[in-house]
């Protein structure tokens, strides 16, 4: 086990036992983090990229061993999923949602509006504000209308800058 993953359980059991942990402690130690997430009547999550889904046994099965919901790391995001203007690509995201439907986990949307990771379409694209709000609608419905299972959305992400004030962009 690396110190990490550890030190990770180690906090969990505090959390949810206190310094004083008993042989349900120790049980719950040995299960792994999502065993042991649940024990304190928690969820643990992870972000899932598809390569090494598909292409890694061992990264599929930690994910199933330690985490009770995963979030799509970039499969979702527009420049993945919607390629060109009246083209989708679901290959990606629907690999990540039936693994989760499959390990019963929980998904949680990331992300259907962001400043970054849009298609070369979007950005260079000469929409009138009616146009945007067109695409926008389009967008939103499409994914998350073939999504309608997850269990929580992201739906516009980082909207503020640093100082608080709203993003200009896109």
């Amino acid at each position: 086990m690396t110190r990490h993953r550890a030190a990770v359980r180690i906090a969990f059991v505090i959390l949810c036992y206190g310094v004083t942990a008993g042989s349900a402690a120790v049980s719950a130690w040995q299960a792994g983090l999502k065993a042991l997430a649940a024990e304190c009547g928690i969820l643990i999550s992870s972000a899932v990229a598809h390569a090494p889904l598909v292409r890694d046994p061992l990264y599929g099965e930690t994910l199933k061993r330690e985490f009770s919901v995963l979030t799509p790391e970039n499969a979702l995001k527009w420049a993945e999923i919607h390629p060109g203007r009246f083209r989708y690509d679901f290959r990606q995201p629907d690999a990540i949602m039936e693994f989760a439907r499959s390990n019963s986990a929980a998904v949680h949307g990331h992300t259907l509006v962001w400043h970054s990771q849009n298609p070369a379409w979007l950005t260079a694209g000469t929409f009138s504000r009616e146009e945007m709000v067109d695409i926008l609608r389009e967008h939103i419905q499409a994914v998350a209308g073939r999504y309608g299972g997850i269990a929580a959305w992201d739906v516009v992400n980082e909207a503020l800058e640093a100082d608080g004030t709203l993003r200009r962009n896109l």
